[in-house]
């Protein structure tokens, strides 16, 4: 495509060069008289002054009716033609006499209705005078004129007039080859490249073809034209406008106008409506509208034309590839058509240069500024190159920034539900399984060490073991490097080592920022090329998974030192009110509830003896004890001072009271060591079990009333609450 785009701007200059010089060859040696051609005089006024030339003006009298006077050689054979340039005359009409004397008029032709003897590419009036004319002869002609024209008329020989219309013909056509080979070459560069100036050039371009056929006379002799014809005139000053609007426009584009600094420049857009309005003339039928527009249409083309030059000028300044040469044949342009204009009026010698000339540089100037537009092909493919790179960036972010919102969200869900010492592993296989998913990969696993209660941490995203795994867990030591060095980096791994050989596997090491001395690392197999994006997403990946998982902790850690009591571990009195209502509205669907009290028998004596630290020491000692003989599922916490209490779910009254029983014999043979001297002590317990009707308070309250009546009958006992509290 990039060859393309190099070699069409090339070929599309080489072959609108080589049509355009034989073009302008052909106007250089295209005015030599033709073998054996005739001088024609032309009397057109009563003073009996001759020309070479007919003076038709549109207007008051918009007929001219002349005299051609000329003298026709006796030794030419065949028929000889009154030749006449392509001009917008809407008719002429030759009369005279035959060699008999008889009264002789030529057939009806026009610039709008085309004799059909013209073809498709008419390239002049051709009228064949009557056969066996000799000597001095005078024709009169009768020209009705749509647009000012001054043309000569030429005598000459029909084979002299067959070689005059085959130069015309090849010359139109070098200029339609010249337009259709930019035109191609605009829509073929607009297809490789999508810059929406190559698609205005071939606009214009298209219009400069349908401009030229108008000027010509050619659009009119093709088939189905009959409605364009209908128009005449205003179909003609139409094509002129709107190629003049296109030209300005397209100008206006290639300079960028309102990029300019010049503030007249900037204001030259201002220009395009103006010279839009004619274009409302053209379709307006009443004669007033025509007047008009003959007046409109020349005047919006002088607005157009030192506007594009001096925007095709500020170009140049600032620096717009061509933008010089594009002005330099705006003002060719412009001063070959004064030279046409000027010989319409009679005031230069009609020539196929001076009539031609301006369409040889206005295709100059459509291939200087194709040229121009051409060398935008870079630019424009360095500008869409990074669009595309940029729109890649956008939706790699985006995707990153998508597996990145799912992992915190999964993260969050799953860190309120998952248990205190299951949280690293429960966040590091959300981490390896959306990393995977970033990396395309299903083995992406964390390794390390000593992080929230994990001595050895290996987690993989999925649960079978993988080659990744094992070439992981081989090179251990060398993961624990990389991750304490806080950087990602890609290692080849092989036999456990750091390798150089290609065939062995290339992983990408990330580090998690866990708190010293602790270490982990993310650890995925590499199997495409990772951009930077792709790294500075894992690192954040990996960032948001140890922040959710150290929140996590935290936020066990607040919930223990709330529920839990500090000197002895187990939960505080809050809490115990809290799970008793709990498990008594459990046990109203008919399941038991035994509920022991407990309190330290002497304890006061303990702390006046032996200090309060060791007071501590012993109750941390009791409570060690009790749990140690407790269920799983079994509550306990201290309830306040020495005391304890032991929630029993599914307990009757007579499991309840063996629990007692072995939760004292096991305090009694408990030993506090203080200071080289061996502490005993005992506890009472007061047991009751959920009734019908009982609420948490009643509940504890016998409980407590069974306590103290274990205390008032001696201490170290068990003893069973009434059924009911006085």
């Amino acid at each position: 495509m990039r060859l393309l785009n190099r070699l069409l701007p090339m070929l599309a200059l080489i072959g609108a060069l080589s049509v355009l010089g034989s073009a302008l060859a052909w106007l250089i040696h295209a005015d030599a008289p033709m073998p054996g051609e005739v001088r024609v005089l032309v009397n057109a006024g009563q003073d009996g002054a001759s020309d070479t030339r007919l003076i038709a003006r549109p207007g008051a009298e918009p007929t001219l009716n002349a005299s051609l006077d000329f003298d026709m050689p006796a030794s030419r054979q065949g028929p000889w033609v009154l030749w006449l340039p392509r001009e917008p005359l809407q008719s002429i009409l030759v009369t005279g006499k035959d060699a008999q004397g008889r009264p002789w008029t030529s057939a009806p032709d026009g610039f709008f209705t085309p004799s059909p003897s013209d073809g498709f590419a008419p390239a002049g009036y051709a009228v064949v005078l009557p056969h066996g004319l000799v000597g001095a002869q005078r024709f009169h002609v009768s020209i009705r004129a749509g647009l000012q024209a001054a043309p000569t008329p030429r005598l000459i020989a029909i084979d002299g007039a067959l070689r005059l219309t085959a130069r015309e013909m090849v010359f139109a056509s070098a200029l339609y080859a010249a337009w259709a080979t930019l035109l191609i070459a605009s829509l073929a560069l607009y297809w490789a490249v999508r810059d929406v100036l190559f698609l205005a050039h071939a606009a214009y371009t298209l219009m400069a073809l349908v401009f030229m056929a108008v000027l010509q006379g050619h659009l009119y002799a093709m088939p189905g034209m009959g409605v364009v014809a209908a128009m005449g005139m205003r179909g003609f000053w139409l094509a002129v406008l709107l190629f003049n609007l296109c030209s300005l426009w397209l100008v206006l584009q290639f300079v960028d106008a309102r990029g300019s600094r010049a503030r007249l420049v900037r204001r030259l857009p201002m220009l395009l409506p103006v010279v839009a309005l004619p274009i409302v003339l053209a379709f307006t039928p009443q004669p007033a509208a025509m007047a008009a527009l003959q007046v409109a249409a020349p005047l919006a083309w002088m607005l157009s034309a030192p506007a594009s030059i001096l925007a095709m000028l500020d170009g140049a300044r600032r620096g717009i590839p061509m933008a010089l040469a594009a002005a330099t044949l705006l003002i060719a342009l412009l001063l070959a058509a004064v030279a046409h204009i000027a010989m319409n009026r009679g005031l230069l010698v009609d020539g196929m240069l001076v009539r031609h000339g301006y369409q040889v540089v206005l295709v100059l100037f459509s291939l200087v500024l194709f040229v121009g537009l051409s060398s935008r092909i870079g630019s424009v493919r360095r500008q869409l190159d990074d669009e595309t790179s940029a729109r890649r960036d956008s939706e790699a972010r985006l995707r990153h920034e998508q597996v990145r919102t799912r992992l915190t969200q999964s993260l969050q869900q799953v860190m309120r539900e998952v248990p205190e010492d299951r949280i690293a592993h429960a966040a590091f296989r959300l981490l390896g399984a959306h990393a995977g998913e970033l990396l395309g990969t299903e083995d992406a696993l964390v390794l390390g060490d000593d992080y929230l209660g994990d001595g050895k941490l290996f987690v993989q995203a999925t649960a079978k073991t993988t080659t990744t795994a094992r070439a992981v867990q081989a090179a251990r030591a060398l993961v624990r490097d990389h991750a304490r060095n806080r950087e990602p980096v890609e290692v080849r791994l092989g036999a456990g080592r750091r390798s150089d050989d290609p065939g062995d596997g290339n992983y990408l090491i990330v580090p998690l920022r866990v708190p010293a001395p602790g270490w982990a690392a993310l650890v995925a197999p590499v199997r495409r090329m990772l951009a930077a994006e792709d790294k500075a997403a894992l690192v954040q990946m990996a960032r948001t998974t140890v922040e959710q998982a150290d929140a996590a902790h935290a936020a066990f850690l607040l919930r223990r030192t709330a529920e839990r009591d500090a000197l002895t571990g187990g939960f505080n009195r809050r809490t115990l009110d809290q799970l008793a209502a709990r498990e008594c509205k459990i046990a109203c669907n008919r399941k038991p509830l035994g509920v022991l009290f407990i309190d330290l028998d002497w304890f006061k004596r303990i702390n006046d003896t032996h200090g309060h630290p060791c007071g501590d020491e012993c109750l941390r000692k009791v409570a060690a004890t009790l749990r140690a003989e407790l269920r799983p599922q079994d509550v306990f916490g201290r309830y306040g001072g020495e005391e304890f209490l032991v929630l029993l779910p599914g307990q009757d009254a007579a499991s309840a009271r063996l629990v007692g029983e072995r939760l004292r014999e096991a305090v009694e043979a408990a030993v506090v060591d203080w200071q080289g001297e061996a502490l005993r002590f005992t506890i009472s317990i007061g047991m009751a079990v959920l009734r019908e009707g009982d609420d948490p308070g009643k509940l504890l309250a016998r409980a407590d009333k069974a306590l103290y009546r274990a205390k008032r009958e001696g201490r170290n006992r068990v003893c069973a609450a009434p059924a009911y509290v006085d």
